[in-house]
């Protein structure tokens, strides 16, 4: 798992939770931040911008922990998701 990719998904789910980015790690459950529809997308559209890929919603909301959407990341970033 890329260090890089989720320092900065840590700081883009911060910001859109209102959580201290250091409150978060890898193994965070996704439930626990209450993500309504509306920060689904902005985190979607934060990452594309961030990292010049566009992540399916479906494979966020998917997500069992914030390593997982790291995961997904990396994976369409390398190109085979």
């Amino acid at each position: 798992m890329s260090a890089t990719t989720f320092d900065l998904l840590r700081t883009i789910v911060a910001a859109t939770v209102a959580r201290p980015a250091d409150a978060l790690s890898e193994t965070t459950p996704v439930a626990e931040l209450r993500l309504t529809s509306l920060d689904v997308v902005e985190i979607a559209a934060d990452v594309e911008d961030a990292f010049g890929v566009s992540v399916p919603e479906d494979a966020l909301r998917a997500a069992v922990t914030l390593g997982d959407i790291v995961k997904v990341i990396d994976k369409v970033r390398e190109g085979s998701a």
